[in-house]
Formats: C-alpha cells, structure tokens, sequence
C-alpha cells in the first residue's frame, strides 16, 4: 500500500511539474507577443526568442525535471493506468490554474467536459 501510495505522489509531482511548465511558457508567450512559423526565419527567431528569455528556459527545464518523476512513474506502473491517472489529475489541476492564476474564463461546459472525462479516467484505471 505505501509503494502505491508514493507511486500516485509521483503522479501528482509529474502533474504539477507539468502544470508548472505550461504556465511558465504561457506566460512567456504573453511576455513575448504571438508566434508565427511561416518561415524558417520566424523559426530561428522563435529559438532566439526562447533561449534569450529567461520564463521560457524555466518552463522547458521544468518540464526535462518533470520528464525525470515521468520515466520514475513508468517504470513501475503499467502505462495504461499512469497515464490516464496523471491525464485526470492534469486537467483538473489546468483548468484550477487557468482560471486562478491565468484569469481564464473557464465555462461551466469546460467544467463538465473534464468531470466527464475524470470520471472516464477513473473508470479506466480501476485495477
């Protein structure tokens, strides 16, 4: 029962560290305007963009720390429970953050979508 318990920890630690990336580069998309890949010069001006601007590093290294408790995760759960179980814990844990710290407007269908799918999810992971 404690290895499960420490293994669904690491779920949340993956889903936060998630989390944590997506709002960083968000933030750093709001910081450095929208972005355009029509050329290969707005490609090298987007990798410019990213290793020059300090909130769009912190996401991408969140996001390599939180691939680590990823690889730690599915190494000793099956992929087809890990993955529903962090995909759950994710969309609640997003459409909170969203509408908290993003100021998203967050509708009632997108509330009832995401139940619907925890509730899939839950479902799915049933062992």
């Amino acid at each position: 029962m404690a290895k499960l318990a420490s293994d669904y920890l690491l779920i949340l630690l993956a889903s936060l560290g998630l989390l944590g990336s997506q709002l960083l580069l968000k933030e750093g998309t709001r910081q450095t305007g929208a972005i355009s890949l029509a050329s290969v010069d707005d490609f090298l001006g987007l990798v410019r963009q990213i290793v020059t601007t300090p909130i769009l590093v912190a996401g991408y290294v969140l996001s390599g720390i939180t691939a680590v408790f990823w690889l730690v995760v599915i190494s000793r759960l099956d992929l087809s429970l890990a993955v529903p179980l962090l995909s759950a814990t994710y969309y609640v844990l997003l459409l909170l953050a969203s509408s908290i710290v993003l100021g998203e407007s967050v509708s009632l269908w997108r509330w009832a979508g995401t139940l619907v799918i925890v509730v899939g999810i839950v479902l799915i992971s049933q062992r």
